[in-house]
């Protein structure tokens, strides 16, 4: 009868609704699995990187005012010419590998943006160099981190998709969103290519780098060249406490992608010891500042999202959130702990 047909509908209704959160929740978790895979390859091809390069981490090599390889002429000339600036000649290298591994000829405009500061974003970038591997390559984009997965099958419609108002093509904000395309959702942690965040010399407090205009995006280094004094693998002193690589934002809980920074986030991190384990940034120590290693206080800066990023903690994209760098910043550098203990007295200043 109808009314039986009614019945069986709204049984079959009921129990769609609810399996089908369980069915979110079990492909979150595959997600969540794949991600944590893709940290522990990360890994792999580091330890490998350090087996054949003299226990080095693995890092963008190329240096201010020193001869380099490359078979364009114009990053080589470039390179050569850049007195210092380490971050611009590792910027040329980074659009080097993309021409080679992805068969694009990428623009000028590229290379501009890439010069701002390259290592928390590409440093992964020199992983595919290393492994010889065509781009795009799937560990370096976290399963959940959508918009990463599209720019790598369409580079070209990420400027269009995130900005409404037309500006000029080498202006700083376009040429941030041609870059994007070809960076990693998993950064690398600063002390791994900064030498002076390990430093216990007298002075190097100067010369580490920090967030620049206490925005998230945006870094400053001061001092010139240091970058190319590459760290080494035996350099870290607690490799199961020490972040080696982390992604931007939590992406397999909650509703939104939240930024790794608010202390309720909570996502996969690589640690130096080749471990990956869920961490919660709260109970993270809250690192340093990495100009005063004396300070109580951390490295606090703004996190104010682009349209590309997750939204602040209350779900919008306007206006800004104070936070602590944590992992990010740890006290001591490769020397310190981020989990399990408190921070360490290093002995810098």
């Amino acid at each position: 009868t109808l009314i039986e047909l009614l019945i069986v509908i709204a049984i079959i209704a009921i129990l769609i609704a609810i399996l089908l959160p369980a069915l979110s929740q079990g492909r979150r978790s595959a997600r969540a699995g794949i991600c944590m895979s893709n940290m522990r390859q990360l890994h792999e091809a580091a330890g490998s990187y350090a087996a054949e390069y003299e226990d080095k981490i693995v890092a963008l090599s190329w240096r201010a005012n020193s001869v380099v390889r490359s078979e364009y002429a114009d990053l080589r000339d470039s390179a050569l010419n850049t007195a210092g600036a380490d971050g611009v000649s590792a910027a040329f290298q980074v659009v080097g590998i993309i021409r080679r591994h992805t068969g694009r000829d990428v623009s000028y405009t590229l290379r501009r943006k890439t010069a701002e500061f390259p290592y928390p974003r590409y440093t992964p970038l020199a992983m595919i160099e290393y492994l010889g591997e065509q781009m795009p390559l799937g560990p370096l984009a976290c399963p959940e981190d959508r918009l990463r997965q599209d720019w790598q099958g369409d580079p070209s419609a990420f400027p269009e998709a995130f900005d409404p108002v037309p500006s000029r093509v080498d202006s700083p904000r376009s040429i941030a969103k041609l870059a994007l395309p070809y960076s990693s959702s998993y950064q690398v942690t600063i002390a791994s290519f900064d030498f002076h965040a390990s430093d216990v010399s007298p002075g190097a407090g100067r010369y580490r780098t920090y967030q620049r205009f206490g925005l998230h995006r945006d870094y400053a280094s001061p001092g010139g060249h240091w970058f190319g004094a590459r760290r080494r693998m035996g350099d870290v002193r607690f490799a199961a406490s020490k972040v080696f690589f982390a992604d931007t934002h939590q992406r397999h809980q909650g509703r939104i992608d939240l930024f790794y920074a608010y202390p309720e986030a909570r996502q996969p991190l690589l640690f130096f010891d080749g471990s990956v384990r869920t961490g919660i940034t709260a109970e993270a120590n809250k690192g340093w500042d990495p100009r005063s290693q004396d300070s109580t206080t951390p490295m606090n800066f703004a996190y104010s999202p682009e349209l590309w990023e997750g939204p602040l903690r209350n779900g919008s994209w306007e206006g800004r959130d104070e936070v602590s760098g944590h992992y990010r910043w740890t006290r001591g550098g490769l020397l310190g702990v981020d989990f399990g203990t408190d921070e360490l007295n290093t002995g810098q200043s």
